[in-house]
């Protein structure tokens, strides 16, 4: 064997630097692509959540009965407001904010009585029964999903619904 026949002999040394270093380029190249994706798919979770934890508490809300005692409004007030904080811990919703909980949305929903008569000014508590049509439920959810990740960031969402007597 010995011919010197150079085609059986391989790659040189220099050949596999001059390739590798082609690779590194792509690769380096292609990394701000990874980069954006990333950031992209946690944004798109980002908004899928809080568009699931405000759909989720809208209907909640909507599949009460009209004259529920949870849409009640006090008495001297013009809207009832709720607020709570999801623990992400226990995977759950509560009225107190979780301590040591780096990740909390809040959620707040209100509650306004309308009559068919004026639409412009929410009625009060008060007023008698027979005289609210409309109850008007409107979800806010706004939160930090991680403060700190340069990837995540903030995101809020406003449901509104009207509920007809």
């Amino acid at each position: 064997m010995g011919n010197g026949n150079r085609s059986n002999a391989g790659f040189s040394v220099i050949e596999v630097l001059i390739a590798a270093g082609i690779f590194l380029i792509i690769a380096v190249g292609l990394l701000p692509l990874f980069v954006a994706s990333i950031r992209n798919n946690l944004s798109g979770r980002e908004a899928t959540d809080v568009s699931n934890m405000g759909k989720s508490r809208l209907e909640e809300y909507f599949q009460l009965p009209f004259n529920s005692a949870r849409l009640d409004v006090p008495d001297g007030q013009t809207q009832l407001v709720v607020s709570d904080s999801y623990n992400f811990a226990a995977h759950t919703w509560t009225t107190t904010p979780p301590s040591g909980d780096y990740a909390i949305w809040r959620r707040s929903t209100r509650v306004r009585l309308f009559g068919i008569n004026d639409l412009d000014e929410p009625l009060d508590g008060d007023t008698d029964p027979s005289y609210v049509h409309l109850k008007e439920i409107r979800v806010e959810v706004a939160g930090n999903r991680s403060p700190g990740n340069p990837l995540g960031g903030r995101s809020e969402l406003v449901l509104q619904m009207l509920k007809a007597k």
